[in-house]
C-alpha cells in the first residue's frame, strides 16, 4: 500500500482546511495561483482553480454531485480528475465537535480515522493534495472505508505530475448505485478527461471490482511502492497518451512510462525501463522493450511483446474465463472469445486470481481439465472446489510448495480413495477395476485384447493409475466431457492454488 502522505498541517495532518460532512457535496472554487501562478495546462486549456468533490475527484469546470461514476471518456463536459469515483458519504449519525477519530482508522498507513475530505495547499513544494481520509459509502455505511490521496505537483511552467495514491480501499458501490454492503452495482471507476470530447483516460481495469478493491496492492512497472500512479503532464498533454479514433506511433522516454494509444490501431514502444502500456480500443501493437514491463491489449487483437526484462499481459475476470494455447514456438494465443492476442517475450500473466508463468496458465488449466475428467470416470460427478484445488497442487513441484506428486500417482490415490471404495467396494480386484473403466469411460464392454493388456500392465507394476491417466485422456471421453467440463471450469478461480 502507498501511505497518505501526512504532516501538512490541520486537525488531522491533511491540510487546514476540509469539505464539510456531507453526501454528493463539493468544495467552492479553490484559488491554485500560489502554486500555477499562470494557472494549471491541462490538455490546452488553463485553469486558476478547481473543484474538491466529495465523491472522489476533483474537477475544473464546477463542482460535480455525480454519485455514480460512468465511463471517463469523451462524454464529459466537465474536466476531470478522479482517483476514485464513487458514492462517497461522510455524513454520520451523532452530532460531534472534532474532526478527529470519528471512525476507526483502517490498519496500516497514515489515514486518521476521521471519514473526511481533506485538501492542502503548499506553496513551498508547489503541492495540491487532496485526502479522502478513512470515507464511508452511502448511505451512512462505515462498515468499510476507504483511504486514498490526490496530488498535483507543479513541475514548472503550467506543467505537473498527477499522482494517485491508495492506501486501502475496501469499498466499490454506494447503495444508490446498485451496491449491496459497498459492492457490486456501478463499481467505481478512475482516470482523467479534458472534458472537450477527445483528450481523456481511464484506467484499463477502471469499474473491474476486484482490480479497484486491489489498488493499493497494484505495483506498477517502475514503481516500487504499491498504491501509486503518477502521470506528467507537459505542455498540456498527459505523456504517453495516444489521440482518439487515430492509428498512432507512441514512443516511450528512456524511464518508467504510462502509456496508452486509446483507440485505433495504435503502435507503442515502452522504450527504456520499466513501463505500462495499454492498447486501449482497436488492434494494437504493443513492445515492451528494454525493462520489467506490463502489458495490456485492450479491445481488439493485440500482439504484445515483451522484448527484454520480465514482463507481465494483464487480463481482468479470473483465468479460466479466457482459453490459452501454447503455439510451440515460445508464443502464446490469448482467446477472448472474438478477440485474440498473441503473446511474445512474456514471461508472466496476471488476472482477478493471481499471478503465473505464460507457460503454468496453461498447465494448470490443463490440469483442471484432466482431474475433473478423474471424478466423472470413477466418481460419476464433477469435482468439488477444495479437492480439485488439492489435486492440482499436489502435481506442482515441491520446491514450490506443491506436492510434487506424479499424475499417475495422483490417479492410483483416486482408485485408492474412500469415495472409490464406497461407491465400488473394498476388494475390486484388477479384472474387476479394468471392466469398471472400460464401463464408465468407453461405455463398452472390454474387447480381449485390451483387457489382457492392461490386466498385464497393473499386474507387473501394481499401479492402476496408468490406465486411468490413459482412459480419461482418450480422445473420445475428453469430447464427451469437454462441455461439462468446460461449464463447470468457466466459475472456478485460482484461489487457494500453488502459482508458478
Amino acid at each position: 500500500m502507498a501511505n497518505l502522505v501526512n504532516g501538512l498541517g490541520g486537525e488531522a495532518g491533511f491540510g487546514e482546511n476540509y469539505v464539510s460532512r456531507n453526501d454528493d457535496g463539493y468544495s467552492s472554487l479553490i484559488d491554485l495561483s500560489s502554486i500555477f501562478p499562470n494557472g494549471i495546462n491541462f490538455f490546452g486549456h488553463t485553469y486558476t482553480g478547481l473543484y474538491v468533490n466529495n465523491n472522489g475527484n476533483i474537477t475544473f469546470g464546477y463542482g460535480l454531485s455525480s454519485y455514480t461514476p460512468t465511463t471517463i471518456g469523451s462524454n464529459f463536459s466537465n474536466p476531470i480528475i478522479a482517483p476514485f469515483w464513487a458514492d462517497v458519504d461522510t455524513r454520520v449519525s451523532s452530532t460531534t465537535t472534532s474532526n478527529l477519530a470519528i471512525v476507526t482508522p483502517t490498519s496500516g498507513g497514515n489515514s486518521q480515522g476521521t471519514d473526511l475530505t481533506w485538501y492542502d495547499i503548499d506553496p513551498t513544494t508547489g503541492t495540491f493534495t487532496a485526502t479522502w481520509d478513512d470515507v464511508g459509502y452511502f448511505s451512512m455505511h462505515t462498515d468499510k472505508l476507504n483511504a486514498f490521496q490526490l496530488q498535483l505537483v507543479s513541475t514548472g511552467n503550467g506543467n505537473f505530475d498527477i499522482i494517485f495514491r491508495y492506501e486501502d480501499i475496501n469499498w466499490v458501490t454506494g447503495g444508490a448505485s446498485g451496491g449491496t454492503n459497498g459492492l457490486g452495482g456501478s463499481v467505481a471507476r478512475a482516470g482523467f478527461s479534458a472534458g472537450d470530447g477527445s483528450n481523456y483516460y481511464e484506467f484499463y481495469f477502471s469499474a473491474d471490482q476486484n482490480f479497484m478493491l486491489n489498488l493499493e496492492n497494484n505495483v506498477l512497472a517502475g514503481q516500487t511502492e504499491p498504491g501509486t500512479w503518477v502521470y506528467h503532464v507537459q505542455s498540456g498533454t498527459v505523456q504517453g497518451m495516444g489521440l482518439e479514433n487515430s492509428d498512432d506511433t507512441v514512443l516511450g522516454t528512456d524511464g518508467s512510462d504510462i502509456m496508452d494509444g486509446r483507440s485505433g490501431n495504435d503502435i507503442l514502444y515502452g522504450g527504456l525501463g520499466d513501463d505500462n502500456i495499454s492498447g486501449g480500443l482497436g488492434n494494437d501493437t504493443l513492445y515492451g522493450e528494454a525493462g520489467n514491463d506490463h502489458l495490456v491489449g485492450g479491445d481488439g487483437n493485440n500482439t504484445l511483446y515483451g522484448g527484454d526484462g520480465t514482463d507481465y499481459a494483464l487480463y481482468t475476470g479470473i483465468r479460466n474465463t479466457l482459453n490459452i494455447s501454447d503455439n510451440g514456438d515460445g508464443t502464446y494465443t490469448v482467446d477472448r472469445g472474438a478477440l485474440e492476442d498473441l503473446l511474445n517475450s512474456i514471461e508472466f500473466i496476471s488476472f482477478d486470481d493471481g499471478d503465473m508463468s505464460v507457460a503454468y496458465a496453461v498447465e494448470v488449466r490443463d490440469n483442471q481439465e484432466e482431474f475433473s475428467r478423474f471424478y466423472q470416470a470413477l466418481f460419476g460427478r464433477t469435482p468439488d472446489n477444495a479437492g480439485l484445488t488439492y489435486w492440482v497442487n499436489d502435481l506442482v513441484d515441491s520446491t514450490y510448495g506443491g506436492g510434487g506428486n506424479s499424475i499417475q500417482g495422483a490417479a492410483q490415490a483416486f482408485a485408492d480413495s474412500q469415495e472409490f471404495q464406497s461407491l465400488y467396494g473394498s476388494q475390486v480386484d484388477n479384472g474387476s477395476f479394468i471392466n469398471l473403466l472400460y464401463q464408465n469411460i468407453l461405455h463398452r464392454v472390454a474387447d480381449q485384447a485390451g483387457y489382457n493388456y492392461w490386466y498385464d500392465e497393473i499386474t507387473h507394476t501394481g499401479n492402476r493409475g496408468g490406465m486411468i491417466v490413459s482412459f480419461a485422456n482418450s480422445n473420445e471421453y475428453i469430447d464427451a466431457t469437454r462441455d461439462a467440463i468446460d461449464t463447470y471450469l468457466s466459475n472456478v478461480s485460482l484461489d487457494g492454488y500453488v502459482l508458478v
